[in-house]
């Protein structure tokens, strides 16, 4: 690596709950402008690199795979997002075959939509087709297994079943494969049409509520996930605002849940004082809930009618005022 000095660490894609490796550990210092990670793994394994120097975040690399053996990698702290320099078959595929079928075709151009939102989930939808097509043409493949792992974190389709299921056997049984088939089921299990489980929340008190989606008192109630950092969650919040004022309450209700924990939730306490968000605001009583229904990324929504059908995950905002006629 380019730099004298500084703590290189491998980060893990999609969360460490996809992760079975024997590593001694997954950072260390640099010396001579060099770093050592031990340890063993099973299979090819998605990782990204991490630089810090005295504290600071100087350097996140692109994707790379670490493969049985021993792996050279050369790192360009410039080369941000860029894969880095490592030679094995896993790598050799991601950045050779896997990315000329994903990419192919690829002139889908954001100016040609009105909402930045439905563009990509349009992108996302093409993408997880090429995807299918890959793994129905190479079914033991880790590189397509991690790059669903990492998509599945983002989004929730119906297709990532049949993606999953074209795998080979010893790709649905590795430790990342089981892993990854609970959480697309759990995803399943809020798609659209469904009824929205009871949630186990707390208020700013500190006081445990079982919260039942179904509301016959109103038409529309959009339950978001959200976190106090989380700087879209709070924008997004700010575009509510005028909607909830313009709605009538039997018409339209917002539901707020923070995931924040730990000392985190001072900070959520201390967001609501400031903005004043005018809707019902609650905790999560413990983020087991997140896990079992594959909730990773913030924020997430979703619109529910009285009898707490889903009708909607991550309604866009245009998509939301044109429902409850406020456009």
């Amino acid at each position: 690596i380019n730099t004298d000095s500084g703590l290189i660490r491998l980060m893990p894609i999609g969360g460490e709950e996809f992760y079975q490796t024997n590593l001694d550990s997954l950072e260390c210092v640099i010396v001579d402008k060099k770093f050592l990670i031990t340890g063993s793994i099973k299979n090819p394994t998605a990782f990204m690199l991490r630089l810090e120097v005295n504290g600071e975040l100087k350097y996140i690399s692109g994707i790379f795979f670490i493969d049985k053996g021993i792996n050279v990698i050369e790192v360009d702290k410039n080369a941000i997002r860029k894969t880095p320099g490592i030679k094995n078959t896993s790598t050799d595929e991601f950045n050779s075959s896997f990315q000329r079928v994903i990419h192919s075709g690829d002139n889908l151009q954001i100016e040609s939509f009105t909402d930045i939102e439905l563009f990509y989930k349009e992108r996302h939808r093409i993408l997880s087709k090429k995807l299918l097509d890959y793994v129905k043409k190479n079914t033991k493949s880790y590189v397509a297994l991690w790059y669903l792992i990492n998509e599945s974190g983002q989004y929730s389709y119906p297709i990532y079943l049949s993606i999953f299921s074209s795998f080979d056997k010893t790709i649905q049984n590795s430790y990342a494969g089981k892993i990854l088939l609970k959480k697309i089921i759990g995803a399943s299990k809020l798609k659209e049409g469904n009824v929205f489980p009871i949630v186990q929340v707390k208020d700013t008190i500190g006081k445990g509520y079982l919260l039942n989606p179904i509301n016959k008192k109103t038409k529309y109630t959009l339950i978001d996930f959200w976190f106090s950092k989380c700087i879209p969650c709070l924008s997004l919040f700010e575009e509510y605002k005028p909607i909830y004022e313009a709605s009538s309450r039997k018409i339209f209700e917002i539901i707020a849940i923070s995931v924040d924990e730990g000392d985190r939730i001072i900070d959520w306490k201390r967001i609501l004082r400031e903005r004043k968000f005018p809707w019902k605001n609650y905790l999560l009583n413990n983020n087991e809930f997140c896990a079992k229904y594959n909730i990773a990324t913030f924020p997430t929504n979703f619109l529910v009618n009285e009898n707490g059908v889903i009708i909607k995950k991550n309604i866009t905002v245009k998509e939301l005022k044109k429902l409850i006629g406020i456009e």
